[in-house]
């Protein structure tokens, strides 16, 4: 799923937009892929949340979508990407 897929199902949910990736990756340290396998998954949220407040609902939609976006039925992708 697209960044900007992601952007709009945000504002679609929660009523607004957050950039999340540049709220966890501000010094490009390390290269996307690494930066991925860090950050996208649960346990990386669990240990960062109390840092990210608010915007914990945010982190958590993006690991769903990028994790199981394909897992979903064909129909329902469609759907998705028909709404955005």
């Amino acid at each position: 799923m697209r960044w900007r897929q992601h952007k709009k199902i945000e504002k679609l949910i929660f009523g607004k937009e957050s950039d999340i990736h540049l709220l966890l990756d501000g010094d490009k340290t390390i290269n996307h892929k690494e930066y991925r396998k860090i950050t996208h998954n649960p346990y990386f949220i669990v240990m960062v949340s109390p840092l990210l407040g608010e915007k914990v609902k945010y982190a958590i939609l993006h690991i769903i979508l990028d994790k199981y976006y394909y897992s979903l039925p064909k129909k329902i992708r469609k759907w998705l990407d028909l709404m955005l």
